[in-house]
């Protein structure tokens, strides 16, 4: 996890505040919530001021081991902070009600930090709409960026010398401390790779590497919001443009032209996708595809690597183009369920793929609540499904199962399909 704009932080804590005080039951104004970065003394009436007054390095991330290889420059590792911010209420009206009301933004305050020690990419609230809202700006998200949050014990005396030389009383306040962010370092040039499998790889200069692979999932809970996971290694449907996003995550991974390659334990040989890419240099998306390279995309693990093409210039004062590959990395293949149907008591699952001339008959699993379903050829009884087209399968529930929501999960070749529920009468 790295940043370079201390704001965000400071953004995701506001955002944070704002919107539990104004869910929270004992906050029945009309008005939203007001909530500011400013410092005590600039704060407006009936305002919540979280003012950042103090950065101190982490010590226990300021000695890391040396990445890559020999003895690289401090400028490559990165620079470990703990933010103090003081949490401090406007003093309202001259008047008892101006005074309940700042004492109560700031004890929700508290509450709202109390109940999320920890923030980070997945940490949501209820927005006034009812849909769920991120903490994190969007420059925040998608870099494993993890806050800690944590009261500061300070003393009643201490907390006073704080404000010695103030005109006026001292004002109330806490103190928090939140750990640990990490501000970006330089690139590595060179630095060890991830590999799927073991050999020598030798590549002059900086060439393409895969650290890992990410896909986001969204789902939804019977009666609930929609919810994302974050999945590393990568986790997708074949062929759905929202859910089957790929996304390789490295250094080095664009330049005048690249391609992805792909391998699969069906295969004996590694394949070119033609699928359409989104390349940046650390980061390239992918949509996966039903096929590659006119090769049917089956679920289960494949490895993947990016060929970078650049044209680069010689001593001779030619221009040649200059290809160079990654390592291996990999990533799941999931079975996609796209629709599931009632009818006579047999439910009708529609999706991409099940059955497969590549998939030995053992591959494909059926679960629905805690029952593993028996493969049958013919028409399904009760526990039982059979695979109608490489794209379908009939099903009948078990006996004893109660009326609700219950889990449905289709595995291929250990690929699970994402989660989906189905109502049984």
């Amino acid at each position: 996890m790295a940043l370079l704009d201390l704001s965000l932080v400071t953004q995701a804590l506001v955002r944070l505040l704002k919107e539990h005080i104004r869910a929270s039951p004992a906050w029945s104004q009309n008005t939203e919530p007001k909530v500011s970065p400013l410092p005590h003394d600039r704060l407006s009436e009936d305002t919540l001021g979280l003012y950042l007054i103090h950065v101190i390095e982490d010590p226990h991330f300021k000695n890391p081991p040396p990445t890559g290889l020999g003895s690289p420059p401090v400028r490559f590792s990165p620079l470990a902070l703990s933010l103090i911010y003081q949490l401090t209420p406007h003093l309202g009206q001259d008047s008892a009600p101006g005074l309940y009301t700042s004492q109560l933004l700031f004890g929700l305050g508290m509450k709202a930090l109390h109940d999320y020690p920890v923030i980070d990419d997945h940490t949501q609230l209820v927005a006034r709409d009812g849909t769920p809202l991120d903490i994190f700006p969007a420059e925040l998200q998608g870099h494993g960026n993890t806050l800690r949050v944590s009261l500061l014990p300070i003393p009643h005396a201490e907390a006073m010398s704080l404000w010695t030389g103030q005109a006026g009383a001292p004002r109330l306040s806490a103190y928090y401390e939140v750990q640990v962010v990490m501000m970006e370092p330089e690139r590595k040039q060179v630095q060890p790779r991830r590999v799927l499998g073991f050999g020598v790889q030798l590549s002059p200069g900086a060439g393409p590497g895969i650290d890992t692979t990410r896909s986001v999932l969204t789902y939804a809970l019977p009666g609930e919001p929609p919810r994302t996971v974050e999945l590393q290694p990568a986790q997708v449907p074949a062929g759905d443009p929202v859910q089957g996003r790929v996304a390789f995550l490295g250094q080095g991974l664009s330049g005048d032209r690249t391609t992805l390659l792909l391998r699969g334990l069906q295969w004996t040989d590694e394949v070119e996708t033609g699928w359409p890419l989104d390349p940046s240099p650390e980061k390239v998306v992918a949509v996966v595809q039903e096929t590659a390279g006119g090769r049917r995309v089956v679920p289960g693990i494949y490895s993947a690597r990016l060929a970078v093409s650049r044209r680069q210039a010689f001593p001779d004062g030619s221009f040649r183009e200059v290809l160079r590959t990654s390592n291996a990395a990999p990533f799941v293949v999931s079975p996609r369920i796209d629709s599931v149907t009632l009818a006579d008591g047999v439910y009708t699952v529609s999706g991409y793929l099940f059955s497969d001339p590549d998939l030995p008959e053992d591959a494909l699993q059926v679960h629905l609540g805690d029952s593993q379903l028996t493969r049958v050829s013919t028409a399904p009884v009760a526990g039982t499904f059979r695979v109608s087209a490489p794209g379908t399968l009939q099903l009948r529930p078990p006996a004893g199962l109660p009326s609700g929501p219950v889990p449905l999960r289709v595995l291929v070749r250990g690929a699970e399909s994402l989660p989906l529920w189905v109502a049984l009468p």
